[in-house]
């Protein structure tokens, strides 16, 4: 058990060091006990298995101690055979070594990295030595994710110093070059999924936040079936032809006037592009259209159709004086990424981004969304399908990253003895 100096059971020549208690309990005694046969006296406590402690010293066969037992600390002497070498003695506090310790275990790897920041070089090596490749690459990636250059919502509740940061990195690099360089791909792969996604990131306003009225009982509502996908498979896009200022409450009210049970479309975004709920996304709106003496819901237009209306009247005709509203460029803004959000989502085609007068249904020719918007949704619909092939790419690579990180090939000189 005692070792040589620079063997791999370490020196144990030179106090104070780090050990861990073997696979067993080990008794905490007052004194060295001469007879181990003998009836054990001065009993303070059992330190469990695998606990980290700090040798100070040897006496007649039994080491020197102190151990943090339920977050508290003990002094005393236990048989040396229970006491595994780990490494030198840290500068660092025994209760940061063994937190940083329980994070890693835990496979908590943020958490990991704020200790390490305030750690000594060479605590820093002489712990992250202690890791295997696979594990001091995910550090890595932990380590950079922190980094508070990047976006907010990739830190964790607190932030370190850009250097101190730089310092883990570094220290991961000198040791294992190769591990450092899969921890920086998968945390590149993890930045570009979230700034692709970030193109289809919405926030809707719920209708209990806009006010809306409940829905009128109606023999026509029709939901689709509970604990199943919803078959949605069409996006349509329509103005209201009111009021570029109109409300999303306004608009409510009207369309229930004009007979509906409630709002027609499923989203309303007004000329701030602020997005709205209508209808709830689990119902057949009616928005799109009917097929006269159709009694299949399966087979109406509105079946599988998420309807989307931008507030504003943007064709030109008599009712708004040829004088037609023109869509805001926040509008714009907000339907771009609720397409995004609503293909990625609900995995629709992005060639189903349909004007309202693209939809086949009966009655007269319809001119929705309006000459004014309609001349925006095909290369909105590019964008939508662009945005998929992205994210697919990013979520490949993202995948590909990760799994070369956790299946590098173990380094024999890096395994956490604390497992």
């Amino acid at each position: 058990m005692s070792g040589k100096k620079g063997s791999a059971s370490g020196d144990r020549s030179s106090y104070p060091w780090i050990g861990r208690t073997l696979p067993s309990s080990a008794v905490l005694r007052e004194k060295p006990v001469k007879n181990p046969r003998a009836t054990y006296t001065g009993r303070i406590i059992d330190i469990p298995q695998d606990t980290i402690v700090t040798v100070s010293g040897c006496e007649q066969g039994w080491l020197q101690l102190e151990a943090n037992v339920g977050g508290k600390l003990y002094k005393g002497y236990v048989s040396q055979e229970l006491i595994q070498y780990v490494s030198p003695k840290f500068n660092a506090s025994t209760n940061s070594v063994a937190q940083y310790r329980t994070f890693v275990k835990s496979g908590f790897w943020p958490l990991a990295v704020g200790p390490l920041t305030t750690f000594s070089e060479t605590d820093r090596q002489t712990l992250l030595k202690e890791l295997n490749s696979a594990q001091l690459a995910q550090m890595m990636n932990a380590a950079l994710l922190t980094m508070p250059a990047l976006d907010v919502s990739l830190r964790p509740g607190f932030l370190f110093q850009p250097s101190a940061l730089a310092r883990v990195t570094k220290t991961i690099t000198e040791l294992d070059p190769i591990a450092a360089t899969a921890g920086k791909r998968w945390a590149a792969a993890k930045v570009k999924r979230l700034e692709v996604e970030a193109n289809a990131t919405v926030s809707v306003i719920s209708r209990a936040a806009w006010g809306a009225l409940a829905r009128k009982q109606d023999k026509d509502w029709y939901e689709y079936p509970a604990g199943a996908p919803l078959p949605l498979t069409n996006i349509v896009v329509h103005h209201t032809t009111d009021s570029l200022k109109q409300t999303v409450k306004e608009l409510q009210v009207k369309e229930m006037k004009d007979g509906y049970s409630d709002m027609p479309y499923h989203f309303v975004i007004t000329s701030d592009g602020t997005i709205n709920e209508g209808r709830i996304i689990g119902a057949m709106g009616a928005h799109a259209g009917q097929f006269e003496g159709n009694k299949d819901k399966k087979k109406d237009p509105d079946y599988g159709s998420i309807g989307i209306v931008l507030c504003g009247d943007f064709e030109n005709r008599w009712e708004n004086g040829w004088n037609p509203d023109k869509p805001t460029a926040r509008q714009l803004e907000s339907l771009q990424r609720l397409l995004n959000h609503l293909v990625l989502e609900y995995k629709i085609d992005s060639n189903r981004i349909l004007r309202h007068s693209e939809v086949k249904r009966d009655g007269a020719p319809k001119v929705c969304p309006g000459a004014n918007l309609s001349l925006y949704i095909d290369s909105m619909k590019k964008k939508a399908g662009d945005f998929l092939v992205e994210i697919e790419a990013a979520e490949r690579e993202l995948k590909a990253a990760e799994h070369l990180a956790l299946h590098l090939p173990p380094s024999p000189n890096k395994v956490f003895r604390g497992h």
